[in-house]
């Protein structure tokens, strides 16, 4: 069987851009692991991209962890393999 990519536009909240350019490390945030976990509803082989992001604010889900509260949202573009 072949691999293909489903790719798609998004909107993501700090945390989840946050962990996609760095992934999450305590010892950095100074925090622990958030509830619900950053991009834990993207496939663990997900890639997200961006250009110049700049954040605006949003009531809506996040697409990488489905947190619901208020706050900065990113556009950016997600990249997730489908099949095996």
């Amino acid at each position: 069987m072949t691999i293909t990519d489903r790719a798609y536009a998004a909107t993501i909240c700090g945390d989840c851009l946050y962990t996609s350019a760095n992934s999450w490390d305590e010892r950095e945030t100074g925090r622990p692991l958030p509830e619900p976990a950053p991009l834990g509803r993207l496939h663990p082989q997900a890639l997200v991209s961006w250009d110049d992001v700049e954040p605006h604010f949003s009531w809506h889900a996040c697409h990488g962890c489905g947190c619901t509260l208020g706050g900065d949202r990113y556009d950016v573009r997600i990249v997730e393999p489908v099949g095996a």
